[in-house]
């Protein structure tokens, strides 16, 4: 029987938007010699660009060239008046190219009183070695004034098996919406927790019943937890041939295998 496209097709609908806006960068960049001074010189135009995706594709270009020379241009967009997502990029190519090293070297943001500069600082955890990742995220969980701040440390804390932030994990599944309880079910199920285990297990049986906007983000949390945990997608050669049924069954028998499940 063939796989129902439709909730397929709504995954990526945002990614098709991004491409149409970013698509003449894209194509445009690919006509200059890369390295070269006008490839440099296009790519800084992309990250002054008013498009916030133009500016998020061309620091992920810079944080593709394995050229350090950037660093220094990028640690200048730590500023609190750069858009929140842009901070994301600069922070990931700076760890791309090797510019994080040590939490001291980011001090200044992570204690920043602008909560942009902090959440984005939040980020350079995935280019620490695990223990010192855990040790910038704790005294975030534990102290930041902002309270989404605090839950994100305790989702990345999760990712990396620490239950410090358990507590808010399972507040955010008595108050969320659909999407956020999903969000904190995903980080439960990562630390082998029956209350997240039970609700993605139930949702996944039942998924049949849901809206096509719920059913589309129960597979996109899906699909996320089995890049952590590691469970096998089956081959899918066109985007609309996702096949939704058979990543459903692989993620249930993922969690029916886990002993928080019994």
């Amino acid at each position: 029987m063939a796989e129902p496209r439709s909730n397929a097709l709504d995954l990526i609908t945002f990614c098709e938007s991004a491409g149409r806006s970013t698509g003449t960068f894209l194509v445009a960049l690919s006509e200059y010699e890369p390295g070269s001074e006008r490839w440099k010189a296009y790519l800084k135009s992309g990250c002054d660009s008013e498009n916030n995706l133009v500016q998020i594709v061309a620091f992920q270009e810079i944080g593709k060239s394995s050229d350090t020379d950037w660093l220094p241009f990028l640690f200048e967009w730590l500023q609190p008046e750069t858009f929140p997502t842009t901070l994301v990029a600069v922070i990931n190519a700076m760890g791309a190219l090797g510019g994080i090293q040590s939490r001291d070297d980011f001090a200044t943001f992570i204690e920043s009183a602008d909560r942009n500069l902090r959440g984005a600082a939040i980020n350079i955890h995935y280019f620490l070695p695990h223990d010192e990742a855990i040790d910038l995220l704790l005294p975030i969980l534990n102290h930041d004034p902002d309270p989404d701040l605090r839950h994100r440390a305790a989702l990345r804390l999760a990712a990396l098996h620490s239950d410090a932030g358990l507590p808010l994990l399972l507040e955010g599944m008595q108050r969320e919406s659909l999407f956020g309880k999903l969000t904190n079910a995903c980080a439960l199920a990562i630390l082998n927790h029956p209350r997240g285990l039970h609700f993605l297990h139930d949702l996944i049986a039942t998924h049949h019943t849901l809206s096509k906007q719920d059913r589309t983000r129960l597979l996109f949390h899906i699909c996320g937890l089995g890049d952590q945990v590691g469970f096998e997608y089956p081959p899918c050669d066109r985007p609309e041939d996702i096949p939704v049924e058979t990543i459903f069954q692989n993620a249930s028998d993922w969690i029916e295998g886990c002993s928080g499940f019994y």
